[in-house]
């Protein structure tokens, strides 16, 4: 996780989807075991001939934009319209 959070600016935070669940079940990536997880899951999925899972960079501390909502509330809402 260290060398991931080397490459943004800032604190982020790693969510990915598991194959067939909804947006609303990412799991999040906290550890180096649970990168390792995270690549099974992605191997299984390859092996098996399914799609890929889709991963998720999000930003630690909430974004507030102008129109005072939060960067993560926009993403959500531009992936699944009427999710909040």
């Amino acid at each position: 996780m260290k060398r991931l959070t080397d490459l943004v600016d800032g604190e982020m935070i790693l969510k990915y989807q598991l194959v067939p669940e909804e947006l609303d079940a990412l799991v999040s990536v906290k550890s180096d075991e649970d990168i390792r997880h995270m690549f099974e899951e992605c191997d299984r999925c390859e092996t098996a001939g399914g799609p890929r899972l889709r991963a998720f960079l999000f930003p630690a501390k909430p974004v507030v934009v102008e129109n005072g909502s939060t960067e993560t509330y926009q993403i959500t809402e531009a992936i699944h319209p009427g999710y909040f």
